[in-house]
Order: C-alpha cells, then structure tokens, then sequence
C-alpha cells in the first residue's frame, strides 16, 4: 500500500516530463537558435578551393569531427546506445515481475523512454545543424569556383591554352636539344649520362605524380567526376540528408505520444490498485449529482 502511495507521488511529481513526452507527439521539436549550444564554423577558404577534388570532402569530414558540434552528436549517440540497453533490461525483467514490482519496473522504463525521445531529439537537431552547414559551405565553394571561371575572360583562357600547347612543344624537343648538346651513341660523355638518369628521375616522378589517388577524379556511378560536379552532388547529398531528418521527427513525435499514453496507462493502473485496495469500487467512486440534490429537496 505504502509503495503504491509512494509511486503515485513519484508520477504525480513527473506530471511535467510526462507533459513534455505529450508535446512532442503533436508538435515539431523546437529548433535552438543559432548561436545556442556547440557549432561548426568552417570556411570556404583558397586553401580548401585549391585541395585536390577527391581530398576536399576528406579535409571537411576532418575539421568537422573536431568540432563541437561533432563532439555533442558523439555524446548525445552514446546516450542513446545506454539507454536502449537499459530500456531492453527492463523489458526484459518485467516478464518475470508481478504485482508492485512490475509497476515499479514499468515506471522506470517510462523514465526512460522518456530520456531516449529527448536525448534522440537533441541529436535530430545536430544533425541538421551539421547538413545545413555543409550544404551552405558547398555552395560557398561552387561560388568561388563560379567566381573564378567567370574572371577568366575568352582572351585570358586563350592565352592559357596557348601557353599549355608551347609547354608541351617545349618540353617534347628540350630532350633532343639537350642530347644534341651532350652528344650520343658511344662518344655520350659522363655530363649526359647524368642528366639522361636525371631525366628517366624527372619523368618516372611525374608520372607517379599524375596517377597519385590525390590527383584522380572522383568517381560515381563509373564516371569521373570534376571539382564543380563533384560539389554539386555533395551539396545535394546534404539536402537529401534534411529531408531524412525531416521524416526522422516525425518519427520522433509518434514515439513521444506512445510514451505519453503509457504513462496515462501508468497512472490510471496506480489509481485502480489504490481503490482495490481500499475497498473502493473504481466505477461508483464519487456521489451521485441526482443523489445529492435529495439532500436539499428534503
């Protein structure tokens, strides 16, 4: 008896949370304001424009996980793994339970459904602080690319493609030139023969240097991507990633209000053990307004 008294206290006292859990089966989670809590603040700065295409996003995912806002997703996803574990405990030891105990039990487990609906929607938030910022750095980024190729005017990209065709014409006949110089055959003196090592050093390294995994494109789908194509996507994956977050707090609310209406559930199996107990019948509880208008006819 005294237990059950001391459990309908403890639900009372937590009429609040358990208000909180109704809230959030019909209505969104209200979102912080943006200087509220950790963030991410990076920047689309020349360093990360000029990173090889296949290492950008490699360098983002990096200051990212540095973050704080990174650090409290962390934290919020190791919550979330402790309480399901002791969510399955419970459940599991409510099977063997009965009378005062098992309402014990189911009350914890509440509390702790409770905490698993907020510690969830605290991290639905940060990840959407996340995609949000990557999807504005991505774009910043398509910006600057955008930015540059529009100051390369017809006459400047002209003049490059000119330079790179008298590069390539250069560099196919310095190697004749050179050996003109030196000499060949058997009269090849040990000055030519040092820089023919060179030359063979120069090339093998240019070539490493060309199918390094930094410098190749990345690739979807089997086909390369350039840097603007390849940020496009990135920035469309980061749109898609809000619109799963989306669908994720809707989830959210359906499992605010199951653990709203448990705790009804809860407390109205509290209140009919009391008047069991009691000797009070739950449906005849209370006088009769008919009953009691006879009192003052008489």
């Amino acid at each position: 008896m005294q237990r059950l008294r001391s459990l309908k206290r403890r639900l009372t006292a937590g009429a609040a949370p358990f208000a909180l859990a109704t809230a959030l089966s019909f209505s969104p989670l209200p979102a912080f304001a943006a200087t509220d809590g950790p963030t991410w603040a990076p920047t689309a700065s020349e360093r990360l424009v000029k990173l090889p295409t296949v290492y950008l996003k490699k360098s983002i995912d990096r200051d990212f996980q540095s973050s704080g806002l990174a650090a409290a997703i962390r934290d919020r996803t190791d919550e979330l793994g402790s309480t399901q574990q002791a969510i399955l405990e419970l459940q599991d030891a409510m099977e063997m339970a009965e009378g005062e105990v098992r309402i014990e039990l189911k009350h914890q487990l509440l509390a702790h459904k409770q905490a698993f609906v907020q510690a969830l929607g605290t991290r639905i938030d940060l990840q959407r602080r996340e995609a949000e910022t990557r999807a504005k750095l991505y774009e910043k980024l398509l910006d600057r690319i955008g930015a540059e190729e529009a100051a390369m005017t017809p006459a400047r990209q002209e003049l490059v493609a000119a330079q790179h065709l008298a590069r390539q014409r250069f560099e196919s006949a310095i190697g004749d030139v050179d050996m003109d110089v030196f000499g060949s055959g058997a009269e090849m003196s040990r000055y030519s023969e040092k820089y023919a090592e060179n030359r063979a050093a120069i090339e093998a390294l240019a070539a490493k240097i060309a199918a390094h995994p930094m410098n190749r494109m990345p690739v979807f789908d089997g086909e390369e991507m350039d840097r603007k194509t390849y940020l496009q996507r990135l920035a469309e994956d980061s749109r898609t990633t809000l619109a799963l977050l989306g669908q994720e707090e809707e989830l959210l609310g359906y499992m605010g209000k199951l653990v709203a209406l448990d705790a009804m559930a809860l407390h109205d199996e509290i209140a009919t053990a009391q008047a069991e107990e009691q000797g009070i019948d739950p449906d005849q509880a209370g006088v009769e307004l008919s009953d009691a208008a006879r009192l003052f006819l008489n």
